[in-house]
């Protein structure tokens, strides 16, 4: 199944939706298209954008593993780079953290987006605490974006968001 999303300006891309075997959870990918009320460096009003992932269903337990249904860039996205990672979940979990990561392949290579994964403490609902590698934030046409799930809490989150914000460059 996929889904066409009209982005601003009138370009459409084209959304499908994957199974994460790791987790037996389906995977959807959507995008926030739009202002969210500031200019980038480019003076372009329409600078900054999201696109995010249902990783695990609200009532799916989170459990280890690298994702395998990914988010293709479109040949817009080219002028942008990852700025945020935001991560939430429907019930939280006990005992220890869970890491969530960002992976980007681009040409078979593999890179994590950020120097520091997300890191969901022990009843923590949403949390956005992931910084940014600078070097590996560009974004190509056609670079595939995953979401790694690095570490589990002991008792695990149940139901997995990850949104994730592009700026223009």
């Amino acid at each position: 199944m996929s889904t066409d999303v009209v982005m601003g300006g009138g370009t459409t891309a084209v959304f499908g939706e994957g199974t994460d075997v790791t987790a037996g959870a389906t995977a959807s990918v959507v995008v926030t298209a739009g202002v969210t009320g500031s200019q980038g460096p480019s003076g372009d009003i329409d600078a900054t954008k999201s696109f995010g992932w249902i990783v695990f269903e609200s009532g799916d337990a989170c459990v280890l593993g690298d994702g395998l249904a990914g988010f293709a860039a479109p040949a817009w996205m080219t002028t942008y780079r990852v700025t945020d990672v935001q991560v939430s979940v429907f019930t939280p979990g006990v005992t220890g953290t869970m890491d969530i990561q960002v992976r980007r392949v681009r040409s078979g290579a593999a890179v994590d987006v950020l120097s520091t994964p997300v890191t969901l403490g022990s009843g923590e609902f949403t949390i956005g605490d992931g910084v940014v590698d600078a070097g590996n934030a560009d974004i190509e046409a056609g670079d595939l974006f995953y979401i790694d799930r690095d570490a589990i809490h002991a008792t695990p989150a149940e139901g997995l968001s990850v949104m994730v914000t592009i700026t223009k460059i």
